[in-house]
């Protein structure tokens, strides 16, 4: 199903970030690359996160042509 699929890259995607900040915690990164690549991730995740929103607030939505 369309939902579960989205639920996953919501939390792959919730991952990538995750791991983005321990290598800057752990001092793997510098802060500009951090900064750069964790913005992207996080982004990438809340537009993730809202379409899954989207689509459980209105399943209809996947039915839509056009």
């Amino acid at each position: 199903m369309i939902t579960a699929k989205l639920q996953a890259e919501v939390r792959k995607a919730e991952d990538l970030s995750e791991e983005t900040w321990q290598s800057f915690s752990s001092g793997d990164i510098e802060q500009a690359e951090f900064v750069k690549t964790f913005g992207e991730k996080r982004k990438a995740q809340h537009k993730k996160a809202a379409k899954l929103e989207m689509v459980q607030m209105d399943p209809s939505i996947l039915s839509r042509t056009g």
